[in-house]
């Protein structure tokens, strides 16, 4: 059971944004769902509207503690690859960082999408709960948990959407994938 632990000790300890990817072949070996193999491959976000930035980009001033905490969480994505450096550019979309306070006294930093978000297609997504998932359970079923807590960026973002949107931190601008 050690080797176990120490396992996926390491896998925790190199993960890296988008690996969803280099597993796309297994992916095409279990299912022919165009839905998720464009999930698996380079998801791509549907627009309504080109992404315009109408306001200038303006950053709400942050405390000591939250400017510890949001530079702690950029230097924990970049490590992961979720964001990269940047340089501003014309028609890039830029967000604002904002914090919310955790239990244990620390801060969570939030990505402000909002604005962008009014260009990107809605499609409802009904999520069950634990309810519903007991429901479901027959005799002898078992369940288990999963920490699920960086899942969402191990969805690859395609190409073409990688260069669009920055969030200003310090004045540092990253590029979001």
């Amino acid at each position: 059971m050690p080797s176990l632990l120490e396992y996926f000790h390491g896998r925790t300890q190199t993960f890296k944004a988008g690996s969803l990817a280099a597993y796309s072949r297994k992916w095409h070996e279990l299912t022919s769902d165009p839905e998720i193999l464009e999930t698996v491959t380079g998801q791509h976000i549907e627009f309504d509207t080109v992404p315009m930035q109408e306001k200038p980009f303006m950053q709400t001033k942050l405390s000591d503690i939250q400017t510890e905490s949001v530079d702690l969480e950029i230097a924990q994505l970049l490590k992961k690859g979720v964001i990269q450096p940047s340089k501003h550019e014309a028609g890039k979309f830029i967000s604002t960082v904002f914090t919310r306070p955790k239990k244990d006294g620390t801060h969570r930093m939030i990505l402000n999408l909002k604005s962008f978000n009014t260009n990107v297609t809605h499609h409802h997504f009904k999520m069950d709960n634990i309810w519903s998932a007991i429901r479901l359970m027959k005799p002898g079923c078992y369940m288990a948990s999963i920490d699920l807590k960086d899942a969402y960026y191990t969805v690859p973002i395609c190409k073409e959407h990688f260069i669009g949107k920055e969030t200003c931190t310090n004045m540092c601008v990253f590029q979001m994938g």
